[in-house]
């Protein structure tokens, strides 16, 4: 990986390159952990003055940026983690969270799927992320993804890699900058690490297809967030409970391959089949007839930031509960944002 898209990390402030941009989180941090530690007596600012001067043997990092030049002195990894995910307490349990940042997670396209990234990294996970995407940025994507316009025709992997190090600079990130194929699908899914999730955000028919049946293979949960319109659609597939189970819920019926095999991305095949698994009954009238002019007066299938927001952090929920141990059962579930209706 190339480092210019990688935090580095210095002990002292004498190695931190000349001309960046500094920032001490440090010190409003250690005053955070000690609320954190000590809630009864945030307010107690004897307490909070004795606790400060224990804690000034703590060793801080200077966490560099390049992309920004900008430095951020900051706690170490684990009172870092331990302050970052403080406000969880106890929604999430101690053990849940750390199960939830441990787990490894695979995410195949990023445009929902960058911004899955981020309920991931503000709720406590992401410790180790494998992220695919050939595409760059484009203007018609920052109706839903959460990028200035300076990103513009940046790498999406690239993009995605460098928020989320900002978020939380002690993860692992291993990105692949050219997408997945059907020969490499196997490879991102089991290594060198074996992912604990996999989250489907493709458009090609063919390795949706594939990649289900490699997870199931590998005893290995699939979840997809679609967009309809003004509903939301998550699917859950739990091969590592049912590795005998119908990808898609079965909804694709008996199969070849070979039909799938080069299919463009909003042709009439793929909104054929994309049809079938979306099931017809939860597209809305105004969603048909975009697909419908796909190709024709629309250029691609429209969807809405307000609906990936929402879709991102449901598939993140589910993802924490999953790794918990809770009980999330495969299946289709639908939630409709628009609680206004006329």
């Amino acid at each position: 990986m190339n480092n210019q898209i990688k935090p580095l990390f210095f002990t002292k402030r004498s190695e931190v390159p000349e001309g960046v941009k500094f920032i001490d989180a440090f010190n409003p941090e250690l005053k955070e952990l000690f609320k954190v530690r000590y809630p009864k007596f945030k307010n107690n600012k004897g307490k909070q003055e004795i606790f400060l001067k224990k804690a000034s043997t703590i060793q801080g990092v200077y966490v560099y940026f390049p992309w920004s030049s900008t430095v951020v002195y900051t706690l170490p990894k684990d009172l870092f983690l331990e302050v970052r995910s403080a406000r969880n307490k106890n929604l999430i349990t101690k053990e849940e969270q750390q199960k939830f940042y441990n787990a490894k997670i695979g995410i195949i396209g990023l445009s929902i799927g960058s911004n899955i990234v981020w309920p991931l990294l503000v709720s406590g996970a992401g410790s180790f992320l494998r992220v695919a995407d050939p595409d760059t940025i484009e203007l018609t994507n920052l109706n839903r993804l959460f990028y200035p316009i300076s990103e513009i025709g940046e790498s999406k992997v690239t993009a995605a890699m460098k928020k989320a190090y900002e978020l939380n600079p002690f993860i692992t990130i291993e990105p692949w900058m050219n997408g997945v194929s059907m020969e490499t699908l196997e490879k991102f899914i089991t290594g060198p690490k074996k992912l604990d999730i996999l989250i489907d955000e493709l458009d090609d028919l063919e390795i949706k297809i594939q990649l289900r049946i490699l997870a199931r293979k590998h005893k290995i949960p699939v979840l997809m967030a679609t967009n309809l319109g003004e509903k939301v659609m998550i699917d859950v597939e739990r091969f590592d409970l049912e590795p005998k189970r119908e990808i898609f819920h079965g909804l694709l019926g008996k199969f070849n391959n070979e039909e799938f095999k080069n299919l463009t991305p909003h042709s009439p095949m793929w909104i054929k089949a994309t049809r079938k698994i979306i099931d017809k009954k939860y597209i809305s009238p105004s969603l048909k007839s975009s697909l419908q002019e796909v190709g024709k007066t629309v250029a691609g299938v429209p969807q809405l930031g307000i609906t990936s927001s929402v879709s991102s952090a449901f598939i993140a929920l589910a993802i924490s509960k999953i790794v918990a141990g809770k009980k999330v059962k495969s299946g289709r579930h639908i939630i409709d944002t628009n609680v206004w209706k006329a």
